[in-house]
């Protein structure tokens, strides 16, 4: 029977132990095998999971983008609508503001005396004012160069002993009367007014022109004639 050292017999469990580890090691593999595939699967499992909740938070974002983008788009265009329109009524205001008729006014005394014959037109040949060349200085007349509403008025003086009816007239037809009477007393004036409001179209004329009269109409300025366009067609 073979003796062996007690170095060699230590050597020969350390061995026998080194075997017996791998026997139990080579055992577990198949079940430590299954354990990491069953972790690989998983992990897989997971990240499947986390990668469809990422989609779905992308997808959600995305759509939420969207639906903001889309809003924005449609607050844009009704923006622009908007700033169309306002051009439009801004281009119609300026079209207004250019074509808009302007001032129309006039007013003018009588410098001297006079004695003009029964129907014949008055001259208020002192222009004060005469915005719109409407009134003519030479013939007492105003033509209207714009349609619309005006206002007119007239005032005749006469002095002692003399009387007179005057009309303020519109293409020659009547609008009203005014009648001056000094009561036939020397040294003594009398004046009289017509005011009107009336349309008139454009080239209509209006003027005061002599009725029935005896003597001579004061001038000196206190005969006078005015009208102004109140309001444009």
């Amino acid at each position: 029977m073979a003796e062996y050292a007690s170095d060699e017999v230590e050597s020969l469990d350390d061995k026998l132990t080194c075997s017996d580890k791998s026997d139990v090691i080579m055992k577990q593999l198949p079940r430590r095998f299954m354990d990491l595939i069953a972790t690989i699967a998983e992990h897989d499992k997971q990240i499947k999971e986390l990668t469809t909740h990422q989609d779905k938070v992308f997808a959600d974002k995305t759509f939420s983008i969207d639906l903001k983008k889309s809003d924005l788009i449609k607050d844009v265009e009704d923006l622009r609508d908007k700033v169309n329109t306002l051009t439009k009524k801004v281009i119609v205001l300026k079209e207004k503001q250019r074509t808009r008729p302007g001032t129309v006014a006039f007013f003018a005394t009588m410098s001297d005396h006079s004695n003009p014959s029964h129907g014949e037109r008055l001259v208020f040949d002192n222009v004060i004012t005469n915005n719109g060349d409407a009134y003519n200085r030479y013939n007492g007349t105003f033509v209207a160069s714009i349609a619309g509403l005006y206002v007119f008025s007239a005032t005749v003086m006469l002095r002692g002993a003399e009387y007179g009816v005057f009309r303020l007239i519109r293409n020659m037809r009547l609008i009203c009367n005014t009648y001056s009477d000094a009561a036939g007393i020397p040294f003594t004036y009398d004046m009289a007014s017509c005011s009107s409001v009336i349309h008139l179209d454009k080239h209509d004329d209006v003027a005061v022109d002599k009725g029935s009269t005896k003597g001579r109409v004061d001038g000196e300025h206190y005969s006078y004639f005015s009208g102004f366009l109140l309001k444009a067609d």
